[in-house]
């Protein structure tokens, strides 16, 4: 039934070189972004695999509000220290740039 899947990643394997990562984010970036299938977020910021951790959320949240929350909320969190940068941005999937808003 997944044939096809499984053959592709097989195909995939075969040049995988990326085993034994040890878990750090070593550009000491984390993103958070939509689940669209359009967002490539290592390779839009030139960042390679290991160079951040990524979360991805069902997201919908598009006003410059909802992300000027949302960025108030990390900052405030308690497990983010003051001297963590936080931004906030929006991508627009027709050109590829990415635009700092927060």
């Amino acid at each position: 039934m997944f044939d096809d899947l499984i053959a592709a990643n097989r195909e995939f394997a075969e040049g995988f070189d990326l085993g034994g990562f040890d878990g750090v984010a070593h550009a000491g970036v984390a993103i958070v972004t939509c689940m669209d299938s359009r967002i490539d977020p290592l390779r839009m910021l030139g960042l390679d695999h290991g160079d951040a951790k990524i979360f991805r959320n069902p997201g919908g949240r598009v006003t410059a509000a909802a992300l000027e929350e949302d960025v108030r909320k990390v900052r405030a969190h308690p497990l983010i220290p003051d001297s963590i940068e936080v931004g906030g941005f929006l991508y627009d999937v027709d050109t590829g740039l990415i635009d700092q808003k927060v």
